[in-house]
This record gives structure tokens, C-alpha cells and sequence, in this order.
């Protein structure tokens, strides 16, 4: 009987747990809950570890893999294959409910399109050419195609909005980016020529046409079946995209390096990474205040913070090594949103479940009204 042997294991659904008497589960040893938290922690954190690894990788061994450079279509067949697997577990439908109230979701677009590039162009002189065109680039770019809808889930927020704003942004970005870039560097990106119409039809081919075929393909139901039962599978394969991308712009950066004392770049790197955070908080607290403003609810104040303030890395980075600029502005900001907003999707979610759980004459922070604990009003 396992009553009679004390401190017995035994394998219940696949999960080992270690008993005293029936019924009575102990805390497992303390080895295996390091062990699982150490699990959870890479399973967590370990692209963030991978984007590191692939920018130094490439920046210090440029001589030897430039070859990669060269080898275009390497470029933009990643950019084709992330843009499919990224758009292809998109759920639509919702776009077309959230366009019978667009408000929000116009706001969160003039946030994204409109503001931050307009931040980014005012900053961009103070940290020289390959730099500043990057962060120029890296504000250029439209909103990220998954994690806005993620944080925007996190917080308690209205992710249908947050889905709109990537749909928009996303097709819109061969006018849009190529339009500030055109405007905001001069017409000139390191002695070259900045063409709207090329780097529009660019984007148009490698980004918008292959998210318009999956969601054509979504048409098709066994299709859309198999997209919902494998969106982990597609976001990893998407995640090492991102990662092959990153490796070549580190490639590319690590040849302009070699040129640039050492001194200067750093201090410019730190004024780089101060200012992608500073425009990536600010586009969300005017967002936020945009929507506390307006008077929309707080689950769709969320979103256009969210939706609003986010970009996303495979656009940028593809805009980045096309004109020939750093990456490091887009990596930055794209590093920079997933710890930054992880933060404010929490903080909102505990104010919502404190004024939840709190007494119905408590004040909810600006832009977060008290819940009304699951009751009509």
C-alpha cells in the first residue's frame, strides 16, 4: 500500500509528486523547484538571450560571414517566410466588428504612424548618421504583428484593437514608412538616394503580399484549423527569422564599426538606448492619456497604449539594412518594449484586480475605472 512506505514517489499524469500518507502531497525536493525555474526562466527569456548572441556574433565576426550580406535573396526570403508565419494565425474577423467604433483604433494608428516618427526625426541629429537614420527607420515601421495583441490580452485590454492597429499599420507600410523615411533623412541615407517608389514596391511584395495570402489561405477552414492548433510552432519558426535577420544587420553594422572610434560610439550608443526608451514611453503615455482623454474605456485605453506605442522588428530591420543604417535603434526598441510593457501590462492588471477586489467607494488610477465586479450597471 502507498500509505505504508513513507516518502514514496509515484508518477500521477505524467507529473512526479512525492507523498507522506494518501492525499498529502509534500513540497517536491528543493533541486528539482530550481530546476523548474530554471525552465521556466529560459522558456521564458531564451529569444532575448538569442537576439544578444546573434548581434555580437555578427558584429564581431563581419569579416568572415559578409558574405551573407551579399546573398539578397537570403534577406528577403526571411522577410517573405516571417511575414507568412507571423500573419498566418491571425484571427480578422474582429477587425470588422472594431471598425463600427474606429476611434480608438485611429487614435492608437496617429500615435504609431504619426507621433513616433515625428519624435524620432527631432532626436535622430543628436546621435549621427548610421544611427540616427536606424532610429529613424526603427520609428518608420508599423506596429508589431503579435506581441501588441499579447500585452494588450495581459493588461485586461481590448485586443481587438490592438489586432486592427497591426492589420492597418501593417498594410500600410509601404506608403507610410517609405514616406518618412523620404521626408525625414534628407531624400539621402549615406550618400545614396532614398526612392519612395522602390522601397514601397519593396515593402508591398515582401511584407504586405505574403500577410494578405495567409489570411486569403485562412479562408479555407482546415486551413485556419491548423493555423489555431499550431501557433506555437509558426511564432517559433517566425521567432528564428527574426533572428537571421538580426544576424545580418549585425553583419552589416559590425563593417561600419570598424571605421568609427570607439569612444564616441559608445557614448552614442547610450544616448541610442536612452532615446528609443524615452519615445517608446512617452508614445504610450500619450496614448493612454489620449484614451483617459476621449473618454474610451479602460479596455480600450489599454489597447491604443499598447497598439499604439509598439513596432515591429522584422520591417525595421529589413528598412535598416536596405538604406544601410544601424540596427542597433530597432533591436533597442524592440528589447526595450518587451521589458517595458511586461511591466505596464502587469501594473494595469493589478490595478484592475485591486479596485475589483476593493471596496466600492475606492479610486481607481486615471484612465482605469473601478470595476464593477461582473454586475450591469
Amino acid at each position: 500500500m502507498l500509505a505504508a512506505t513513507p516518502y514514496s514517489a509515484y508518477n500521477r499524469i505524467g507529473r512526479m509528486e512525492f507523498t507522506t500518507e494518501v492525499g498529502k502531497p509534500r513540497n517536491p525536493p528543493r533541486a528539482h523547484a530550481i530546476r523548474s525555474r530554471i525552465q521556466i526562466f529560459i522558456a521564458r527569456r531564451w529569444f532575448l538571450a538569442a537576439l544578444l548572441i546573434a548581434l555580437v556574433t555578427g558584429a564581431t565576426s563581419a569579416s568572415r560571414l559578409g558574405f551573407l550580406i551579399e546573398w539578397r535573396w537570403l534577406r528577403d526570403g526571411v522577410l517573405v517566410a516571417v511575414m507568412f508565419l507571423m500573419a498566418f494565425p491571425l484571427e480578422a474577423r474582429s477587425v470588422w466588428k472594431t471598425l463600427c467604433r474606429p476611434l480608438p483604433a485611429l487614435v492608437a494608428i496617429g500615435v504609431n504612424l504619426g507621433i513616433i516618427p515625428l519624435m524620432a526625426w527631432l532626436v535622430a541629429p543628436m546621435l549621427g548618421e548610421s544611427l540616427g537614420f536606424g532610429l529613424i527607420a526603427a520609428a518608420a515601421t508599423p506596429c508589431t504583428l503579435a506581441s501588441a495583441s499579447v500585452w494588450t490580452r495581459r493588461a485586461g485590454g481590448n485586443d481587438a484593437i490592438s489586432l486592427v492597429v497591426t492589420v492597418v499599420t501593417n498594410a500600410a507600410c509601404f506608403i507610410v514608412t517609405p514616406a518618412w523615411l523620404w521626408l525625414a533623412t534628407g531624400r539621402v541615407v549615406g550618400g545614396n538616394a532614398v526612392s519612395f517608389g522602390s522601397l514601397g514596391q519593396k515593402l508591398a511584395v515582401l511584407a504586405v503580399l505574403p500577410m494578405l495570402v495567409a489570411q486569403a489561405m485562412r479562408g479555407v477552414p482546415r486551413c485556419a484549423a491548423w493555423a489555431n492548433r499550431n501557433k506555437g510552432p509558426l511564432g517559433f519558426a517566425a521567432q528564428w527569422g527574426v533572428l537571421t535577420m538580426v544576424l545580418l544587420g549585425a553583419i552589416q553594422m559590425g563593417r561600419s564599426l570598424a571605421s568609427q572610434p570607439e569612444s564616441a560610439f559608445a557614448s552614442r550608443l547610450a544616448a541610442t538606448v536612452v532615446a528609443v526608451v524615452g519615445i517608446h514611453v512617452i508614445a504610450f503615455g500619450i496614448g493612454f492619456a489620449a484614451g483617459s482623454r476621449l473618454g474610451f474605456v479602460r479596455e480600450d485605453t489599454t489597447a491604443v497604449a499598447f497598439a499604439g506605442s509598439q513596432k515591429t522588428l522584422m520591417i525595421g530591420l529589413q528598412v535598416s539594412i536596405e538604406l544601410g543604417a544601424s540596427i542597433i535603434p530597432m533591436v533597442a526598441y524592440h528589447v526595450g518594449q518587451l521589458l517595458i510593457d511586461t511591466l505596464f501590462a502587469d501594473r494595469i492588471r493589478h490595478h484592475v484586480r485591486s479596485a475589483a477586489e476593493g471596496p466600492a467607494t475606492s479610486s481607481a488610477p486615471i484612465g482605469i475605472p473601478r470595476a464593477d465586479r461582473g454586475q450591469s450597471p
